[in-house]
């Protein structure tokens, strides 16, 4: 017989993305006292322990992970199912969840709301920043609705987009040793510091998608999860950044920085819009995609805030 109910698998989600019981039992309205309570009585039932405590943040045993993964992708198809019903039942109501796979400013975010609330004013956009480095899994396991990411994927399960495509340049300081050059190859990151989104090849497209392949490991890299603080940095001489051409052409233009080409062909990159392959794709979820197409591309042309950079 099974025994386990939807608050199980709640809690399980909850304490795994936030490594807390506290902040797990503030997401679910409920006192932190409960929740463990909760757990303890769940962990009795299944005869094994989910979570342990590592440098006081609670991770997921065997066990946890296992369930983990099933709460996820449970949780995920029954969110979609209530909003999918709903949309059918005709009232309109309902939640689109996203997130990008970088960190971004959402620049973006308020011209695409705008035609989208007049289109679908009951429908809920939830901006999920927390999956910022898992976005197409969290697509894939249910958990959101759509991500915005560079590259197509071979996973039939998902349907990728394309939307916008968009250069990485190395971003300089004017009085660099390297501001002569043409342009800028992998071998010479293996005397540079670069300063990105994440220090995690698995976490950085440029890091573990192009110098990794290359088989060149900077002689140091810094993760700071913030695009004004990168420019910044790269401004004071600290280092160097594999970032979008048009969202930092504002300081091209006032010769604060100065940007080199990655290779002498450049590197560009196209991102998409990722979902699961439904058919028919719910009207709400296909007019988002709609309008990203139609107003992602314009915004770039005229060297908008960030919104999407290196990732």
């Amino acid at each position: 017989m099974l025994n386990l109910d939807l608050r199980d698998l709640e809690l399980v989600r909850e304490v795994a993305a936030t490594g807390s019981l506290t902040a797990a039992a503030g997401r679910l309205n409920v006192t932190q006292s409960a929740l463990s309570h909760r757990l303890q009585e769940l962990e009795g039932r299944l005869g094994a322990p989910l979570f342990e405590r590592q440098s006081r943040r609670m991770v997921l045993t065997r066990a946890g992970e296992r369930l983990a993964r099933t709460a996820s992708r449970a949780l995920g198809e029954i969110q979609v199912a209530w909003d999918e019903t709903r949309a059918l039942a005709g009232s309109g109501v309902g939640t689109l969840r996203l997130s990008t796979a970088c960190y971004t400013g959402y620049a973006w975010l308020a011209d695409v709301l705008e035609g989208f609330r007049g289109a679908h004013p009951g429908i809920e956009v939830v901006v999920d920043a927390d999956a910022t480095h898992g976005a197409v899994d969290a697509v894939r396991g249910g958990t959101l609705d759509l991500a915005l990411a560079p590259g197509p994927t071979e996973d039939e399960r998902l349907l990728a987009e394309p939307l916008f495509e968009d250069e990485l340049v190395v971003l300089l300081p004017p009085d660099h040793p390297l501001a002569a050059e043409p342009y800028i190859t992998p071998a010479h990151f293996a005397e540079l510091h670069l300063i990105g989104y994440s220090a995690d090849p698995k976490q950085s497209f440029f890091l573990g998608g192009v110098l990794g392949p290359a088989g060149v490991t900077p002689q140091r890299v810094t993760g700071v999860p913030l695009t004004e603080a990168i420019i910044e940095l790269v401004k004071a001489g600290q280092g160097v950044a594999a970032l979008a051409r048009w969202a930092v052409a504002p300081h091209l233009e006032n010769g604060a920085l100065i940007a080199r080409p990655f290779g002498s062909q450049g590197l560009r990159r196209c991102w998409h819009a990722v979902t699961l392959r439904r058919d028919p794709a719910p009207a709400h979820l296909a007019t988002f995609v709609e309008l990203l197409r139609e107003r992602l591309p314009a915004m770039l042309s005229r060297g908008g805030a960030a919104a999407v950079s290196e990732g």
